[in-house]
């Protein structure tokens, strides 16, 4: 077969590949095994801890509509926090698809990561309400 200069021949792809093997942070069977069963054990108590924690929180999201037993809440806002408080319960069955999809995949970092997504969702999402009844205090008139 003819050695040609193109991207593709077999000497280009085995250099290639020793630079990448090179360069990349090599794992070894240990590590990997070990990071598995870590992101298994993130996996399956953050799935527990979110499916008991789902229907206190959607309970919430229907109790939220009582903001508008405040006088002075206007609608946008009082809509604005009740959508903010179901994102919070929605984000946990989303949480859990992205946990397990990822941990079949292998991608065990993104694993944890995900695992602290409701948790992210309810920081922001309290910052948000917090930041919309500040305004609220301050715009609207009693």
């Amino acid at each position: 077969m003819p050695k040609d200069d193109s991207i593709f021949s077999e000497d280009s792809v085995t250099y290639h590949q020793k630079n990448l093997a090179v360069s990349s942070i090599e794992t070894t069977d240990g590590e990997e095994e070990k990071n598995r069963k870590s992101a298994k054990y993130f996996a399956a108590g953050f799935t527990v801890l979110y499916m008991v924690l789902f229907l206190p929180f959607f309970y919430m999201g229907f109790l939220s509509s009582m903001v508008f037993d405040n006088p002075r809440m206007t609608v946008p806002v009082g809509l604005s926090i009740i959508f903010l408080t179901f994102l919070i319960s929605l984000s946990m069955p989303v949480s859990i698809y992205l946990i397990w999809s990822r941990y079949l995949r292998g991608e065990y970092k993104k694993t944890r990561i995900f695992c602290a997504l409701p948790i992210f969702t309810f920081i922001g999402a309290s910052l948000i309400i917090e930041v919309l009844g500040a305004l609220l205090r301050f715009f609207v008139p009693i």
